[in-house]
């Protein structure tokens, strides 16, 4: 705001304040607005009957009528990625996000690992994890978190509805959050001459009660001894304890516990997902609440995926849609037809 004219300075705030809360709900399906900036050039007021409330109001009222006027469109879902990957690797990594039409935010390097957040696309994250292993001999990890203005939008659009988090995508996080450590200890060891976690990825993911029969003498072996992965991989183990407590205060506390576990663990993956979990907190714990999960919707979406990538790609959309409504649909590949 370079020039305020004639406008006290005890009504620029307001006026700042209506600009920044009109952001939050925009004139399309009341989405937050991005990439515009306010000038406040010049204005007026009385004596008697300006106020604060008077100059927040004219904003809002200012701020929308501008908007209609600048025909706005309504962007896709951005998902807020954070990738690690081996120094060697960032040149192809980043290269890749911008074919993606994705936006790299920062980007840090320590201990030959680099560390860049960017955000892409939802529509085109799909397969993301596959083709990252693959451009980083499969040593690349990432995370995705919903960018925050579309958390603020589902907040301004629907006031009275919880926000329930999925407890199957926090077990992801948490799964994701092992494997970085397991990768990062791995490389140590072997450099010291230790090959023992070698081989032992999917091991690591398993829930204990799922632990193949043949694979549990090796699991309690690795378990015995002083290792940040077992550690790591306790720390996801334990966090299944919080989806069955019984009430709110019962997660509160157990969440509390196991946050302060985790961040001082010295383990900055399981640290990272601890924190990104903190602050989500209201929609875990609204899980105690009401109960549900999106299984069956991510079952779906999984199989169409699996559908896409054996397909290698369609040679156009309606292909596409008959072979996914043809198996998700259950049709029968050869159907018997009456004759008359």
């Amino acid at each position: 705001m370079p020039g305020t004219g004639s406008i006290p300075k005890q009504f620029i705030p307001p006026v700042e304040k209506g600009f920044r809360d009109s952001l939050l709900k925009g004139p399309l399906a009341e989405f937050p607005v991005v990439g515009v900036k306010m000038e406040l050039m010049d204005g007026s007021y009385h004596d008697v009957d300006s106020s604060e409330r008077a100059f927040y109001i004219a904003a809002c009222d200012c701020f929308r009528e501008t908007m209609r006027a600048a025909n706005p469109v309504l962007l896709e879902p951005i998902m807020k990625c954070d990738i690690e990957c081996p120094e060697n690797d960032q040149g192809p990594v980043v290269g890749d996000i911008i074919s993606r039409r994705g936006l790299v935010t920062q980007t840090d390097a320590r201990n030959r690992v680099s560390y860049i957040s960017a955000e892409v696309p939802l529509a085109n994250t799909f397969g993301y994890a596959t083709d990252l292993r693959s451009m980083t001999k499969g040593q690349g990890t990432f995370s995705m978190d919903m960018w925050s203005p579309f958390m603020e939008a589902t907040r301004a659009a629907c006031p009275d509805a919880a926000i329930v988090h999925d407890k199957f995508h926090v077990s992801k996080y948490l799964g994701e959050a092992v494997d970085k450590v397991r990768r990062q200890e791995n490389v140590q060891l072997i450099e010291a001459g230790d090959d023992r976690l070698k081989g032992t990825r999917q091991l690591w993911l398993y829930a204990m009660e799922n632990l193949p029969e043949d694979k549990s003498a090796l699991m309690l072996s690795l378990r015995q001894v002083d290792l940040k992965t077992g550690r790591a991989w306790s720390m996801k183990e334990n966090f299944r304890y919080f989806w069955e407590c019984g009430s709110v205060e019962e997660a509160k506390v157990f969440f509390t516990t196991w946050h302060s576990w985790a961040t001082r663990s010295k383990l900055p993956p399981i640290a990272k997902v601890a924190a990104m979990l903190k602050r989500h907190l209201s929609g875990l714990l609204s899980y105690v609440t009401h109960r549900i999960t999106n299984a069956a919707s991510e079952g779906f979406n999984s199989k169409i995926q699996s559908i896409k990538s054996a397909a290698r790609g369609f040679s156009s959309f309606e292909n596409y849609r008959t072979r996914i409504l043809f198996f998700c649909g259950k049709l029968d590949l050869f159907p018997s037809i009456s004759t008359h």
